[in-house]
Order: C-alpha cells, then structure tokens, then sequence
C-alpha cells in the first residue's frame, strides 16, 4: 500500500512557529499533528507523519509542501515593520 496523495501529487504541510517548536500540520489529513524544533525539519517530520497515518515506509510519501506560519509578535520581535507583522 501506499501513501494516497492529494489530486496534484502534494501534501500541503502548514509550519506555525511557536516559542520553541514548530507546530505542523497536513492540509489534506485530519487529525495529522507533528512538531521540529527547527523548519529545515519541519518537511521530513511531516513526510514521517503521513506515512505513520498511512502505515507505509516513508520512501512511499510523495512531496510535501511546507507553508510557514510566523505570529505577528514574533516577526516584530524581529525587527519587521508592524504593517506586514499584521
């Protein structure tokens, strides 16, 4: 068996950031949660996780694309103008 991807081939995976993890989860599967610690490994923790859902090797897992999420006080934290931080 394997891993059922969406009608475009890609599992579209949302990265929200919080004060230490990244919270991830995939659009198209509900109830598939997961973290990382750091966003350069947000797409194979989330490649894990839908292969754990579909109970096949992760080798089977399509593409994931990976949309970041950052609140606004964290970007103005950073350094970015409160117009795009809102």
């Amino acid at each position: 068996m394997t891993a059922i991807p969406p009608p475009d081939g890609k599992f579209r995976v949302v990265a929200r950031q919080g004060d230490e993890w990244w919270g991830i989860q995939v659009r198209e599967l509900d109830w598939v949660f997961s973290q990382a610690r750091r966003l350069e490994d947000v797409s194979e923790t989330a490649r894990d996780a839908i292969a754990a859902y579909y109970d096949v090797p992760v080798s089977e897992v399509g593409e994931v694309v990976v949309d970041t999420v950052v609140p606004a006080d964290v970007l103005v934290a950073r350094g970015a103008p409160r117009a795009a931080a809102e």
